[in-house]
């Protein structure tokens, strides 16, 4: 991995989400005039895929996490609970999918327990011929995303929490008053400040590590960086025409997810950092010895 173009890639995108912001604490209303145009298809369907990003790296995680256990720690305990944990987000992913299709609490639950049980299949297989001496290195990605996309949804919630913002199509609606995020005028329900799809979409920047360990993805950050920029933008744009966000509220998660995934990736990847020797913590003294 090319810390270089990690920088780069998470820097220059994290700068124009603060300039995007700063706009839109200015002109917010008037973003959200412009573009919204109600429920619409393009909205929908990134209503339903905007978080799978983040949950398919998390599933894919706890995937390869098990492996790991399995193969190089030999817990059959902490498998089973790495198995179970990508299930349960596997099936998580498909919940907006789901509620879509039936009305049914009962029958949207299900559908979801049967998508997330082959997308885990999947999954599996496809962990399975991951070979024993790139476990560890994989084991180490799959940490760092675990703690990135569980950090970006907490910081996520509670900043829903704090501002408690009117989302725009309320205040179409007239069951709420247009409010700029600084003035904290709380509303019940409101969950307008920041974007959750748009905060778990940009989340495909802890992609870039997987460029230092697959052979596949070597050099590719750049490539990387594009994929994440306009998927987190497409999706932040859907989120506005529907009235669900405004351009603040989908720049403050962009930057949120940036940030995150910058500690996260330097924690772990960084020169200094590094020295603290991951393997230490989690490989058995007998892999070391023989590396």
């Amino acid at each position: 991995m090319d810390v270089k173009k990690v920088a780069w890639g998470l820097g220059i995108f994290g700068g124009l989400a603060v300039i995007a912001f700063a706009a839109g604490s200015l002109i917010d209303e008037r973003i959200a005039e412009e573009f919204y145009i109600g429920a619409n298809s393009y909205a929908t369907m990134y209503e339903i895929i905007g978080k799978m990003p983040a949950f398919i790296m998390l599933a894919v995680a706890c995937g390869l996490a098990a492996r790991y256990f399995f193969r190089v720690l030999h817990s059959i305990v902490f498998t089973v609970l790495a198995y179970a944990a990508m299930f349960v987000v596997s099936a998580i992913n498909f919940k907006d999918l789901t509620d879509l299709i039936t009305d049914s609490t009962l029958y949207s639950l299900a559908g979801c327990a049967v998508l997330g049980a082959v997308l885990a299949f999947v999954i599996g297989e496809a962990t399975k011929g991951v070979a024993e001496e790139r476990l560890s290195e994989y084991f180490k990605w799959a940490v760092a995303v675990a703690v990135a996309v569980v950090a970006t949804g907490a910081i996520t919630f509670v900043a829903k929490e704090i501002f408690s913002r009117a989302r725009y199509a309320d205040v179409q609606g007239g069951v709420a008053q247009f409010a700029p995020w600084y003035d904290f005028v709380r509303v019940d329900g409101g969950d307008s400040m920041p974007s959750g799809h748009t905060a778990f979409t940009a989340v495909l920047f802890m992609m870039m590590p997987l460029c230092g360990i697959n052979p596949r993805f070597a050099g590719r950050e750049n490539t990387v960086t594009v994929v994440s920029v306009i998927a987190t933008v497409v999706t932040a744009f859907s989120r506005i025409t529907d009235g669900h966000h405004y351009l603040s509220d989908v720049a403050a998660a962009a930057f949120i997810a940036v940030a995150v995934q910058t500690v996260v990736i330097f924690v772990m990847y960084g020169k200094t950092l590094d020295k603290f020797v991951f393997n230490r913590f989690f490989v058995p003294k007998r892999a070391e010895v023989k590396a």
